[in-house]
């Protein structure tokens, strides 16, 4: 006898709805996405059931789907920010995106887990390949690739530092997928070569490895990068075990043993070794200054320095724990050698970090940029190109008190960088060089002079050279030669040579208290007096912290509200600094929470309790601070598929039907079908077999942690009784063998409860 009926019904609360013959569409699984947003950005990755936080860069300008990714492991020090920092340069120049995880100590304890790939347990046995890193590595690029969009690259870039580099060329040789179109591994401690003859980790002998991969990979074009001055035996953190010291005594000589061995190797293997190997001259185990080769490496381009790339940050003067000194040489105030004729001036962004003040009886238009000057230059305020190199500026003035527009007489300019205390310590004592020199000789009397001098009362919101109490610095007061040693008056004096400039060494200027926050100021003052009209200029300036106190913390990154879901794993982080370095303890809505004292809290399968206010004290010997609250707001399952599906307001409930299809958004939930889309099928099938009836529909996976579904049957459409209630587990295709009954009819219905109602 053929069926009379069926449907489904859903039910909230004491509301139940049914639908006759409707039809299942079976639910595709989907990636999760993650959307990268321009500028410096985080995110958390769960995988294999460990946090990894994630930081990444985006360019502003990089907004196309096809945009290059590349990936970059960090050392051992597990600081992946700093590791993506030390990539933006270089991202802005090749427009790419920089995706840095962080296999932090906590999830990652040991080399084992990271630079060796997970590929053994804390005991030297080895793991099975399901459980290596190395797959969380691409892992992270489906969540990236699925959030960039259609169009996104299959590929990415992989570049590995220290121990990153071990991580990278062991994933290269072992991995089961590795979709990175090149890669690039830099200064590695210590290698495992391809070499079947040695054991693992040294060799190939002991784990499981596909020879075809294998072959397939050493025949690809990644690269050995080697820094030329990594030569120290004796360097920290540097493996001496008896197989790694088989290598070489350094990490230079263990790279080019490493790149020697595998060329041998490889013709025995089926292949041959393609591997290049490169060199970054005169750079040690440092991967900022790897950075440029790198990224040429990847790109098949030159190699990009950044504006004074011997320090980590030039174009930002922020003293930090990582990097407690400055540099300028004025050359990256332009980004190419064809300098503009001229420049509207802007504080603190025409040269990062630098101000200009003119006490003057007029104002010069602009400030500018010129290779040389002439007697109808008086005046001239900017940048001059050093004769004998192009593109090398220095900063100069040549005041005149003859020429409209220019700097008056009596009067003078102020040069003037700040530099922010971000150390978590309080200053007591700085270093301070520069190089002074006159770069113009005129007709003028007297001979014109520079004086420095430093001001470290200053909060961050100043921006004046003038006011404020001032230090004088007279070691490093600078009178220009009168004669420009012999050159002709009315012209151009080179700067560079000798006897025309004056390198002042570092001086170190103790006395301070400049608390985490406040700024020091130092300047640099070029008088301009009657008869005075010699162009002089500064370049090369150098900065270092040399003595600190202890500091109260300062929190520079507050933790920030989210929203999550049921279930979900979220991660909360401060950023903090201070001297000596400060402990943490988390509190949810003021209460203390047993345990939670490092910078990051983590909270795993979430409940609706964990919901609330959530503050980090953070503490030392010279104070505490309390965190702005983050507030995490858990929401169900059902209610974050409503949103992604585009619902709001009376759309969004349960019981709503917004695309009057006749199934409820519950029911659409359930069975994985579209709410804002009519589907005129039917979303169960009902079949005779020889069992009975056979009533088939999809359950879609997400949704078993907050629904409740059960098929139901009656003989009358009045009574009816469950005849099936769904395990939580039972997710994907559900097939129901249902006999007929005495009666010799069934009604047959499902029924779906949204069990994360309140």
């Amino acid at each position: 006898m053929p069926p009379r009926w069926s449907g489904l019904t859903s039910s909230r609360f004491a509301r139940v709805a049914w639908l006759v013959f409707v039809f299942l569409a079976l639910l595709n699984s989907s990636l999760t996405a993650v959307t990268i947003t321009p500028g410096r950005a985080s995110f958390t990755f769960v995988w294999s059931g460990k946090t990894i936080p994630v930081w990444t860069y985006r360019p502003a300008n990089a907004t196309a789907a096809n945009t290059p990714v590349v990936i970059v492991c960090h050392g051992t020090n597990r600081n992946a920010s700093f590791y993506r920092d030390s990539w933006i340069s270089q991202a802005d120049v090749r427009g790419c995106i920089i995706v840095a995880p962080e296999f932090n100590e906590t999830e990652f304890p040991d080399a084992n887990s990271y630079s060796i790939g997970g590929m053994r347990g804390a005991d030297g046995s080895l793991r099975p390949p399901a459980e290596w890193t190395f797959n969380a590595i691409e892992a992270i690029f489906d969540e990236v690739r699925a959030g960039l969009g259609a169009g996104a690259r299959e590929t990415y870039l992989l570049y590995g530092h220290s121990a990153g580099a071990q991580f990278v060329h062991r994933m290269l040789l072992f991995a089961p997928t590795v979709r990175a179109a090149k890669a690039v591994a830099a200064n590695a401690g210590w290698y495992t070569v391809p070499e079947t003859a040695e054991n693992f980790p040294f060799g190939l002998a002991g784990p499981s490895y596909s020879p075809a991969t294998l072959r397939e990979r050493l025949a690809q074009p990644h690269a050995i990068l080697l820094g030329t001055a990594d030569d120290d035996p004796h360097s920290p953190d540097l493996n001496h075990s008896a197989g790694a010291e088989a290598q070489g005594p350094h990490r230079l000589a263990r790279g080019q043993y490493f790149h020697a061995h595998a060329t041998a190797a490889a013709p025995g293997l089926g292949t041959t070794f393609n591997w290049q190997l490169s060199y970054a001259p005169g750079v040690g185990h440092d991967t900022s200054r790897m950075t440029p080769y790198a990224s040429a490496l990847l790109f098949s381009a030159e190699p990009y320095f950044p504006p004074d790339a011997e320090i980590e940050e030039p174009d930002s003067p922020v003293l930090t724990l990582e990097s407690a000194s400055y540099r300028a040489s004025f050359n990256h105030a332009f980004t190419s050698s064809a300098a503009p004729a001229s420049l509207a001036w802007e504080d603190a962004v025409t040269v990062p970090g630098w101000f200009l003040h003119q006490n003057a009886l007029g104002t010069p238009t602009a400030v500018t940029v010129q290779t040389s000057l002439s007697n109808t230059d008086s005046g001239f305020l900017g940048f001059l190109a050093s004769t004998d190199m192009p593109n090398n500026f220095l900063l100069g003035v040549r005041p005149s008190d003859n020429t409209a527009g220019s700097v008056g007489t009596g009067a003078g300019i102020y040069f003037g960088l700040r530099l922010r205390n971000q150390t978590g310590f309080i200053i007591t004592q700085f270093s301070l060089g520069y190089t002074a020199g006159q770069f113009y000789r005129s007709t003028g009397a007297n001979n014109n002079t520079i004086v420095v001098a430093y001001n470290h009362q200053r909060l961050s919101q100043s921006t004046s050279l003038t006011t404020g109490t001032w230090t004088t610095i007279p070691a490093l007061s600078y009178t220009a030669p009168l004669n420009g040693n012999g050159q002709p008056s009315g012209t151009t004096v080179n700067f560079n040579l000798p006897g025309n400039h004056t390198v002042f060494e570092p001086v170190t200027i103790g006395g301070l208290s400049l608390a985490p926050g406040n700024d020091l100021w130092i300047r640099w003052y070029v008088a301009n007096l009657s008869g005075v009209d010699q162009g002089v200029g500064i370049d090369h300036v150098t900065f270092a912290v040399t003595g600190y106190a202890p500091a109260a913390p300062v929190i520079l990154g507050q933790p920030q509200s989210r929203a999550a879901v049921v279930g979900e794993t979220v991660m909360l982080a401060v950023e903090a600094v201070g001297v000596p370095a400060p402990t943490y303890q988390w509190k949810k809505d003021g209460v203390v929470l047993p345990g939670e004292r490092a910078a990051s809290l983590t909270l795993s399968n979430l409940t609706f309790s964990a919901a609330g206010s959530y503050t980090v004290v953070v503490t030392n010997a010279s104070g505490t601070v309390l965190s702005q609250p983050a507030v995490l707001a858990v929401r169900r399952p059902f209610e974050r598929w409503a949103e992604n599906a585009g619902l709001a307001g009376q759309a969004a409930t349960p019981d709503a039907d917004p695309d009057a299809d006749g199934r409820t958004n519950l029911v659409e939930y359930a069975l994985g079908s579209d709410p804002a889309r009519a589907d005129a099928g039917a979303a169960t099938a009902l079949a005779w077999g020889a069992e009975g009836w056979i009533f088939r529909f999809h359950r879609a996976a997400d949704t078993a942690a907050d629904t409740a579904v059960a098929v139901q049957v009656s003989a009358d459409l009045q009574e009816w009784i469950t005849w099936r209630e769904l395990a939580a587990d039972a997710v994907g295709e559900q097939v129901i063998v249902i006999p007929l009954g005495t009666e010799g009819r069934r009604f047959v219905r499902l029924q779906v409860t949204w069990t994360g109602a309140p």
